[in-house]
């Protein structure tokens, strides 16, 4: 894996998890900067190899291919490796886009998704339905070094699933059909719903935007170009401003990587706003004044990821999670208005003992008790109260919230009521996605959970604000042929609707980032990356 984080090519836990490890390992440490003098070595060399490099022109002949295809599957049904692969495995080939394969496998289940050029995913999930394995990389650099780090029996395995990825996974497709309409979608019924349509891209792949508001403004963050930028709304005309940048710090002379939505949290105190971010491992805050200057950044932890931040009354608290191959760890911090620590080291939330994986902290609170969630490997939403006592925390046994399957990309949503709280979140599957909301006591218990929203393809964002009329507002996006539609439909705290869902398009680019822009759910705000001419950005008022 040391090559792969020399070509800065792993995700940013397992880069994290790899960089705390080399500060403990002198022998790997000696590795790397080998590696890294190799790799210096030959950019001085200016080694090349044209002749050989057929990577470009076969990514050419490929998107002329891709373009080809819609146009070719009007007049296909199933290719033949596709029924192959049907009689092979007792499984009906799947039409969700991406997907190669999905494979019975000794009472677990094998799920392959393609796209060589953009990505590779696997996942092994037993008949209970927890997930076992789960390998995402954007290269096979990325594969090569993730299959080196298991067993020799394991990387056969994955190797043999990588043949029929490639001997199933580029195919002609099935032709899409008509979308269904936004009532027969998101009537909220029991049934089990199968995909439609051939969604272009993954829901992990679309941009993304967060926003925070107090009563004259609102803050909102996204990744542009590698870096984060922000853009001030303000309340009163419902203008947006021109974007700056919130510069993170230069670590080792690195280009910097393009942050996720994971990766940045934001929150204010209803005057001033802080932005939290992971960079190369650490986890960083902004601060902007009042006047929308931007303060130097304050380390709050040297090792850390995913970060969460909400203001609880009279102070910050910021959750993160702690990499670690063996026993991964959420931990926890107080912070002034200022945004410094107010505690002399952070408050450990959760830790798994058997190398499972914690991820996608969020926190919510207000006086004497904080509440965090978090998502645990294998497909549980977990909470866990803590309750001030003197200068620290004590913490009320975690309890199991809900079930969300599949990977996990996007922050949980989560909302303080006078007697309890509200947790929203969407899950992936099979059969296309979900959103789920949770009504959780004070001590985080679930009282009540609702399926708010179904989709036959992903979705591309989403955010839930309460009501005044005391119940919850949920937007959401999905991915459509020829772009996304953004909808939104009223629930009562309870998750029953309020009436049908209703298509808010924001725009003819149809675009798939679209999240509220102030706190009464009055403003969109939403962001298009994926055209020709670059991203997009826009409000719209909603009636």
């Amino acid at each position: 894996m040391l090559v792969a984080l020399a070509a800065g090519e792993l995700e940013s836990e397992h880069d994290a998890q790899l960089r705390a490890h080399l500060d403990d390992c002198a022998v790997c440490g000696e590795a790397f900067a080998a590696i890294q003098r190799a790799g210096e070595l030959a950019v001085s060399l200016k080694l090349a190899s044209p002749e050989l490099d057929r990577y470009p022109e076969f990514l050419r002949r490929l998107a002329a291919s891709e373009a080809q295809a819609p146009r070719e599957a009007e007049s296909l049904a199933l290719s033949s490796a596709e029924r192959n692969l049907e009689s092979l495995s007792g499984a009906a080939a799947p039409t969700e886009a991406g997907v190669a394969a999905v494979i019975p496998f000794f009472g677990n289940r094998v799920a392959v998704r393609n796209g060589f050029g953009q990505g590779f995913d696997l996942r092994v999930t037993s008949s209970r339905g927890r997930q076992w394995l789960h390998l995402s990389a954007k290269s096979l650099t990325r594969v090569a070094a993730v299959t080196a780090g298991v067993s020799l029996a394991a990387g056969i395995s994955i190797v043999a699933l990588l043949l029929i990825f490639f001997s199933f996974g580029n195919g002609p497709q099935p032709a899409s059909q008509t979308p269904p309409r936004a009532e027969e979608l998101h009537s909220g019924d029991e049934a089990n719903l199968s995909p439609r349509g051939m969604p272009p891209r993954r829901a992990d792949d679309a941009p993304w935007i967060q926003t925070a508001s107090n009563a004259e403004r609102t803050l909102a963050i996204w990744a542009e170009n590698a870096q984060l930028q922000a853009g001030w709304i303000e309340h009163e005309n419902r203008t947006l401003s021109a974007p700056f940048l919130l510069a993170a710090p230069v670590l080792e002379n690195r280009p910097p990587m393009t942050p996720r939505m994971a990766e940045c949290s934001a929150a204010t105190d209803g005057k001033d706003f802080v932005v939290l971010r992971e960079v190369e491992g650490a986890i960083y805050l902004l601060r902007l004044g009042r006047q929308a200057e931007v303060m130097p950044p304050i380390l709050i932890s040297r090792k850390g990821a995913q970060p969460d931040v909400a203001w609880i009354g009279d102070r910050y608290v910021v959750v993160w999670v702690v990499p670690d191959m063996v026993s991964p760890a959420i931990e926890m911090i107080e912070l002034g208005s200022d945004g410094r620590p107010l505690q002399t080291s952070a408050t450990v939330v959760a830790q798994t003992e058997q190398g499972d994986k914690v991820g996608l902290p969020g926190v919510i609170g207000g006086g004497n008790q904080v509440l965090v969630s978090y998502f645990l490997q294998g497909g549980g939403l977990m909470t866990r109260t803590l309750k001030k006592n003197g200068n620290g925390y004590e913490a009320l046994p975690p309890v199991e919230a809900g079930i969300a399957e599949g990977p996990f990309h996007r922050p949980i949503r989560l909302l303080t009521l006078p007697d309890s709280y509200l947790a929203c979140w969407d899950i992936a599957h099979t059969e296309g996605a979900e959103i789920r909301l949770a009504r959780l006591d004070r001590q985080g218990r679930p009282m009540d959970m609702k399926v708010l929203a179904r989709a036959r393809t992903p979705i591309t964002s989403f955010d839930v604000k309460a009501s005044a009329d005391g119940g919850v507002i949920l937007l959401w996006s999905e991915v459509q042929p020829g772009g996304a539609l953004t909808f939104r439909q009223r629930f009562s705290l309870d998750g029953h609707p309020r009436g049908q869902a209703e298509n808010v398009q924001t725009a003819s680019s149809k675009p798939p980032a679209v999240v509220f822009g102030d706190a009464d759910a009055k403003t969109l705000i939403w962001r298009d990356a994926w055209q020709a001419g670059g991203s997009q950005l826009g409000l719209k008022r909603l009636d």
